[in-house]
């Protein structure tokens, strides 16, 4: 049976979604969970990879089971028993042999939250805080170069050969003092999203320039971009097929 798995983490305590030798990872956490129900090591596949401290509302995994042939309601509540806290399964499905949960995606979502007021110690883990308010104008004048099909080399740390991208929406919002940036493309690659946001808001503090931000689009080079924003303000919002 082919299970499709939608699962939410906070990244916090998480060297990222991938399994590593030497570090916590997401993927490690669920594979042991996996191998605690089924008796055997079990893979699985994600949606994309999260960087370490990256949360996650609408993560998608992948797997294969062919011995015990459990319900979907029976893997979810047994992976809830055996994961920890800050990894929940929200739901389970079944899905046909042909899926396949990463090369099938058609749109995903980030959401990156700043906040402006007073340091909170117990929201330090989902946003990055800086000291001054923001010009929500001067954000967009920067955000808009970003929509529509561009090459992203510039803007990554990915090893792929193709680095090409399309962003469908940025924008960005503001509530008592929280300005929260969402971003939806066909994909994203790594580092991409914390690099870009790293560059608006180099641009908004006056350390970079429009037409210098403009550049890293038009002439892609890996290592060219110069800001990186961290990863705990950062969440995958939603996946969709």
């Amino acid at each position: 049976m082919h299970y499709l798995v939608t699962v939410s983490y906070d990244g916090s305590n998480y060297h990222g979604f991938s399994r590593q030798k030497n570090a916590l990872s997401i993927q490690g956490v669920i594979e042991d969970a996996l191998q605690s129900i089924y008796r055997y090591p079990i893979k699985i596949i994600g949606s994309g990879r999260t960087d370490a401290s990256v949360h996650a509302i609408d993560q998608k995994i992948q797997f294969t089971e062919t011995k015990a042939n459990l319900s979907t309601n029976k893997v979810k509540s047994l992976l809830n028993k055996y994961l920890p806290s800050d990894i929940h399964v929200v739901n389970v499905k079944l899905v046909n042999d042909k899926f396949h949960c990463l090369r099938d995606v058609k749109s995903k979502t980030y959401i990156y939250k700043i906040n402006t007021n007073t340091y909170d110690v117990f929201l330090s883990r989902y946003m990055l805080f800086v000291d001054h308010k923001l010009n929500i104008k001067k954000l967009k004048d920067a955000m808009k170069l970003f929509i529509g099909e561009h090459d992203f080399l510039s803007f990554s740390s990915s090893e792929l050969t193709n680095t090409i991208r399309i962003i469908y929406k940025f924008n960005v919002t503001y509530k008592k003092g929280i300005y929260t940036f969402k971003i939806t493309g066909n994909g994203f690659l790594r580092y991409m999203v914390r690099m870009i946001l790293g560059s608006i808001i180099a641009y908004h503090d006056n350390k970079l320039d429009l037409q210098s931000l403009r550049k890293l689009l038009l002439i892609p080079k890996k290592g060219s971009c110069q800001y990186k924003l961290s990863g705990n303000g950062l969440c995958l919002k939603k996946v969709t097929y």
